[in-house]
């Protein structure tokens, strides 16, 4: 793992019943997550837009799915980290330079 920043929960929550769908789990909804951050919000088939900031993939899947702020999910580490490893390197040794912390 290279990235440093994650998606965490504070409480417990149901592991079923998101998005008005009784049937789709919560690990469905934190693997939209990830299409979100690594798709942006135009995904086409076969192409990803890996430039939008982890916090944006948060606060868009709070929107779509709100039983989930129940569990009140947190980002940790670097919020306006974009999915892209063009500065992974410089992040694993500590140069934060490239990342905008505010």
């Amino acid at each position: 793992m290279m990235k440093n920043v994650g998606l965490f929960f504070i409480k417990e929550f149901d592991q079923a019943g998101y998005g008005g769908n009784p049937t789709r789990t919560a690990f469905e909804v934190t693997a939209a997550f990830d299409i979100l951050w690594v798709e942006g919000p135009t995904p086409f088939p076969g192409g990803c837009d890996p430039t939008y900031a982890f916090a944006w993939a948060l606060q868009q899947i709070r929107g779509l799915y709100p039983e989930l702020n129940k569990a009140q999910p947190a980002g940790m580490g670097f919020p306006y980290l974009p999915y892209t490893a063009n500065f992974d390197n410089e992040i694993m040794l500590n140069d934060i330079s490239h990342i905008k912390t505010r």
